[in-house]
């Protein structure tokens, strides 16, 4: 069964998403939890450099050598010219008819409860022929079980590398591969201490984009800490490209005000825009969380 998801967010960023039909993902290194990504990239990395059985079934020091200096150049490029572009947009399991939210999420990412969420039915979301995006459930990990199941796929390489030899014009291919996997495994996996939060995460890869239909959505966004790199989904583009009409109002099961907008003339004013944006008919679907709510 496909889940509800949540995308809390400040009533600024809710109503932007709205009005340009757009949503925007952010670079990984520029999130929130940015030590949590670049932790797992870390570790996965040291962990391979130790690896005795890895270091072994690579062969010679050339193939050791060239094999670790693509890996560090594509962490490099990962970390500064975008050559290895990936964007994330983040979301939280909801469950049906809950018409208040999570607390967790609207102290860390609402607004401190003045913001609203948008319940995004992803029954309603019809999947991609290529996996440019994936969309998935982050795994909630101590730092010993991240770096037990880390060893376990160095196991899985090793394997493979005993039982097929790469030639070393292929090892730079072989490092490409791996740090995808690298980055896929970081970017789904955060401290257990965050498991409140139920997260998903909608991921891009450019690498992955065979059509470069994302790659024209590659933009920027200027805010109090300077430029950030984004890719904006802008849903009248996409809907050109599958030929069909999709908008983000159709994906909708509710909106849910923050508990700190519990002042019915805020209910009025979010209705109010609703109707400015030619959305009248999700006001029955408008919904005030009544959490009890006090900021920290």
């Amino acid at each position: 069964m496909r889940p509800l998801l949540a995308h809390y967010g400040s009533l600024d960023t809710i109503e932007k998403i709205l009005k340009h039909e757009e949503l925007w993902l952010s670079h990984p290194l520029q999130m929130n939890d940015v030590e949590e990504v670049s932790s797992g990239i870390n570790a996965a990395m040291n962990l391979l450099r130790s690896n005795g059985k890895f270091l072994e079934t690579l062969g010679t020091d050339d193939r050791r050598e060239l094999f670790f200096s693509s890996l560090d150049r594509l962490y490099s490029d990962y970390a500064t010219d975008g050559v290895l572009d990936l964007y994330v947009i983040c979301f939280s399991e909801h469950l049906q008819d809950n018409h208040d939210g999570n607390l967790v999420m609207w102290r860390g990412y609402g607004g401190e409860g003045s913001g609203a969420a948008l319940i995004l039915d992803t029954s309603r979301i019809e999947p991609l022929d290529q996996q440019a995006l994936i969309l998935d459930r982050v795994s909630y990990e101590t730092r010993e079980s991240r770096l037990d199941k880390i060893e376990i796929q160095i196991e899985r390489i090793c394997s493979f590398l005993n039982e097929y030899t790469v030639p070393i014009l292929d090892i730079q291919m072989l490092a490409k591969h791996i740090f995808e996997r690298i980055l896929i495994a970081a970017v789904y996996t955060k401290n257990r201490c965050f498991e409140d939060e139920k997260e998903w995460r909608l991921v891009y890869f450019s690498q992955r984009d065979k059509s470069d239909f994302f790659k024209t959505q590659f933009s920027y966004d200027i805010g109090p800490q300077g430029v950030h790199p984004r890719l904006k989904l802008n849903f009248e583009e996409y809907s050109e490209f599958r030929g069909k009409e999709i908008k983000i109002a159709d994906l909708l099961d509710s909106i849910i005000l923050g508990p700190s907008n519990s002042a019915p003339v805020v209910g009025m004013a979010a209705a109010r825009m609703l109707d400015q944006l030619n959305l009248s008919h999700l006001k029955s679907r408008l919904f005030v969380s009544t959490i009890p709510y006090r900021k920290r």
